[in-house]
């Protein structure tokens, strides 16, 4: 829920209200952890630390701090109990769609095109589904890859279904449409009206993700 409304405050064009960001995000100490973290690294050595999240608003910009947050919301999905043997390939899939999630923001950012608050939000949930089928595979007892790579039937189920399973789980969450649409489509924008901002932002969101895992 605290994920759904941080992508709801952070997806217009405009900084989020820093007042609406600083009320959500003390509601739970895990979030203000990570973004008074993010507030006092290394990039700011040198200058006082940040000890409320008021100064952290001002230091990070409202964006970047929305960002973090949005982070930490959504980062639970992707963890598993380093016994099981999931928490290998879930770490990768974290760090994969962290990564997509930035650069897509940075790409919409240099092509100076509009919604460029909500892409980062969009690529930060477009692969939830992927999530679900690692769930049924953990609830079957299944084993988990070794070495942290979807392979067989785990990659075939993982393609075939996840787009699908994502766009149910985020249109069940009562998320904005165009957050399951991107889930939906972010394989095949052709399936989306030409033209749109959406579509564009699921081709950039699309060919963003697969640069990332060929890199």
């Amino acid at each position: 829920p605290v994920a759904m409304e941080l992508q709801g405050l952070c997806a217009s064009d405009e900084p989020p209200s820093l007042a609406k960001l600083v009320y959500k995000i003390e509601q739970d100490p895990n979030l203000a952890t990570s973004v008074l973290k993010a507030s006092n690294t290394a990039a700011y050595q040198g200058m006082p630390a940040v000890l409320d999240l008021k100064a952290a608003g001002r230091r990070l910009g409202t964006r970047r701090m929305g960002e973090v947050a949005q982070m930490q919301a959504i980062k639970g999905a992707f963890s598993a109990k380093p016994a099981s043997g999931w928490s290998k390939i879930l770490s990768k899939m974290w760090r994969t769609t962290v990564t997509t999630a930035h650069a897509a923001r940075m790409m919409s950012e240099r092509a100076g095109g509009t919604g460029r608050g909500e892409v980062y939000s969009l690529a930060l949930f477009h692969n939830l589904g992927e999530i679900l089928v690692i769930d049924l595979y953990r609830k079957m007892g299944e084993k988990a890859p070794r070495d942290g790579f979807a392979t067989g039937g785990l990659r075939e189920d993982m393609d075939k279904m996840h787009a699908d399973l994502g766009a149910l789980l985020l249109r069940s969450w009562n998320m904005p449409t165009s957050v399951a649409a991107i889930a939906m489509a972010h394989h095949d924008p052709s399936k989306l009206p030409p033209g749109t901002p959406l579509t564009r932002h699921a081709w950039l969101i699309g060919g963003t993700y697969r640069a990332v895992v060929e890199a």
